[in-house]
């Protein structure tokens, strides 16, 4: 008696050219490279082009597989593709690849189990092949997840939504944008008619439109909490503050106000505790570090931990609305920026509050802690050999 077993006869892959690393996640929402990292070893993603569903992604794997196994398309008999992102409910990914390979004969069905995707469809390949359901089989795992939400784009909400009982909402590049109110609160009353009936709002300190939107939240219907944040320290790290700071010196028109600046680790820890555990309903935290500093200090303790001269130089607001004209930024941002620089830093939100110590009972991270923990990774460069 024969036993039939199946082999792996071909391998292939295929990414999209589009790259986003960490730091540019970071500078939209409240994260960081050092946090992505550790919790799913994830450094950079490739985004898929606009004439690049999944079907032409998993095709193009495909057909790299095919070749390394030497093989002819019609010899495939069964396609499985693992993707919880297809083109269409239908008909299948599956169908549409099999169509672009020339197979005319033969199954081909899709298998939605998200992360473990992939291993059920394996496994279903080869109980087909062992059983002699199938002589060549072609598995496929393939997702465009960057498909699935865009702010600007409110037909993609539902998707994200399906099958959710909570939500974390972060609104890029901040909820004082113009529309930037109108839209989360669109999104409050689409989440709770979806059934999401636990939201979780990242407001901002000081900020009149952010207490506007975290009112729409209030009365959404949902069962809700506030986060609302200070300055981040990865700003200096993994944004727009680094490249300043790589060159030797921060020209900012920050003025002299200090900003208790709070770890987006701390932010991320406080989230995920308030989202997935009782008893933070109706609750509003703020989260701050655990003493107040001016960007001058913060400046001075980067250059004391990475060991050369790093300049900070207060710049008029005009002057600095000037400088960014020149380097073509557009209006919104330009007024996003001296707004969040003048209006919200004039001391109103100096004062450091208890938010990451009420939620995880212990004290928030400090600027120093960070600072070191930065430098470490070399990101802001080699300390100065003359010092």
């Amino acid at each position: 008696m024969s036993i039939l077993r199946s082999q792996v006869v071909g391998c292939g892959s295929y990414l999209p050219a589009r790259i986003v690393t960490n730091a540019e996640l970071a500078a939209r929402v409240d994260t960081s490279d050092e946090w992505i990292v550790q919790r799913t070893g994830i450094r950079q993603r490739h985004i898929a082009a606009d004439d690049e569903p999944t079907s032409v992604v998993g095709l193009k794997a495909a057909q790299a597989a095919i070749t390394d196994a030497g093989i002819d398309p019609s010899e495939i008999d069964l396609i499985i593709v693992a993707t919880a992102t297809p083109d269409h409910t239908f008909p299948a990914t599956a169908t549409q690849i099999q169509a672009a390979l020339g197979i005319n004969g033969g199954a081909a069905f899709d298998m939605q189990a998200v992360c473990s995707g992939f291993v059920f469809a394996l496994a279903t390949a080869d109980k087909f092949l062992t059983t002699g359901g199938a002589r060549a089989a072609l598995v496929i795992g393939a997702e465009t997840f960057s498909r699935i939400l865009d702010w600007e784009d409110r037909a993609t909400w539902a998707r994200a939504l399906e099958g959710a009982s909570a939500a974390y909402v972060s609104f890029q590049p901040d909820i004082a944008v113009p529309g930037g109110v109108e839209t989360v609160s669109a999104f409050f009353a689409q989440a709770v008619a979806a059934g999401c009936g636990r939201l979780v709002l990242l407001s901002g300190r000081g900020e009149i439109e952010a207490e506007a939107a975290e009112a729409a939240l209030a009365g959404s219907g949902a069962e809700w909490t506030v986060l609302r944040a200070s300055w981040f320290n990865q700003n200096f790290d993994e944004s727009f503050f680094l490249e300043p700071i790589l060159e030797g010196g921060l020209a900012l028109p920050a003025g002299t106000a200090a900003e208790p600046f709070v770890d987006v680790e701390d932010i991320a820890e406080v989230a995920a505790r308030v989202l997935i555990e009782p008893g933070y309903e109706g609750g509003l935290y703020e989260l701050t570090g655990p003493r107040a500093l001016t960007f001058a200090e913060a400046t001075a303790e980067i250059a004391k931990v990475v060991g050369r001269s790093i300049a900070y130089v207060p710049v008029p607001a005009e002057a600095y609305r000037a400088g960014m004209a020149q380097a073509g930024l557009p209006a919104e941002v330009i007024e996003l920026t001296l707004y969040l620089f003048t209006t919200v830093l004039d001391g109103r939100n100096t004062p450091v509050c208890e938010g990451v110590r009420q939620v995880l009972g212990r004290p928030p991270t400090d600027f120093a802690t960070y600072a070191a923990r930065v430098a470490a990774t070399g990101v802001w460069g080699e300390p100065d050999a003359s010092r």
